[in-house]
Formats: C-alpha cells, structure tokens, sequence
C-alpha cells in the first residue's frame, strides 16, 4: 500500500483465488472494503480470471486433431545397401557430421587467434611522449658535447 492502494499483485491473487501474499491482513482487508478504487480493480481482475484465457476452437479444429491422431503411422523404408540392416556401425553416417563440426571448430579458433594477435598489434596503445626535463621545451634536445 505504498500510494495508498492495494498491491496489485495481492489484488491479483484475491482474483485467482489464491492465497493472498504476505502483506495482506485487517488493514488491507479494510482497505478493500472501503475504497472504489481497489475493488473495482479487483472486480475487473475477477471478470479476467473467470473468463476463458482465449476461445475454444471451433469443434472441427478439435476433429480433425483427433482424426489425425487416429491414423496409423506410415511404415519405416528398409535400409538399403551395403552394411545395412541390423548391427551395422553407425560410425560413418556419425563421422561427418562430427567431422565437420571439428574442422569448423579448428578454423574458429585459427580465426579468433589470428585476431586476438591482431587486435594486440594494431589496438596498442600509443606511448606518451616523454616530458622535457625541468627548463626545457620539448623541442630542446639535450646536446652532447663531441669529442
């Protein structure tokens, strides 16, 4: 009851037939006694609650569901070619696919190597050019005596 009102989510509860969360006891029992505002929302929740969630479908949707379920299921192919029939290995229907992945998977690591030392490279930060010792501009340079 923060703005005065009750939480709608207590409202919400009260609508479902639910338990009523913590939180709601006398004061708030009151309140919803007494103010139009709460109890029409409750009111308008209930009218949701009560009502159906969405239509029922027509009776031919529901039919034609069942009648779809009722028809046998079509027989399975019988393996053909060499090795098939029961107790073959299913290795080499399995090594493609596996094999692919690892390759795809070795390629996305060379990749993501390949720009990581990239990034590294070209993404380094820039050295800040030194300051001049005290005294001096830094487009004085320090000058040695040769000899």
């Amino acid at each position: 009851m923060g703005d005065g009102h009750l939480d709608p989510a207590i409202l919400g509860a009260i609508a479902a037939g639910l338990r009523p969360p913590a939180g709601y006891g006398p004061v708030e029992r009151r309140h919803l006694g007494g103010c139009p505002s709460c109890a029409a929302e409750l009111a308008a929740l209930r009218r949701i609650a009560a009502g159906p969630a969405y239509p029922a479908p027509p009776e031919r949707v529901w039919s034609g569901i069942v009648g779809e379920l009722a028809r046998p299921l079509p027989a399975l192919p019988e393996p053909a070619g060499p090795g098939a029939g029961p107790g073959r290995s299913r290795a080499p229907l399995l090594a493609g696919p596996y094999l692919t992945g690892a390759v795809c998977l070795a390629a996305g690591v060379v990749l993501g190597a390949g720009a990581l030392a990239a990034a590294r490279r070209f993404l380094r930060p820039q050295a800040s050019p030194r300051s001049p010792a005290p005294g001096r501009s830094p487009g004085d340079r320090a000058r040695r005596p040769r000899g």
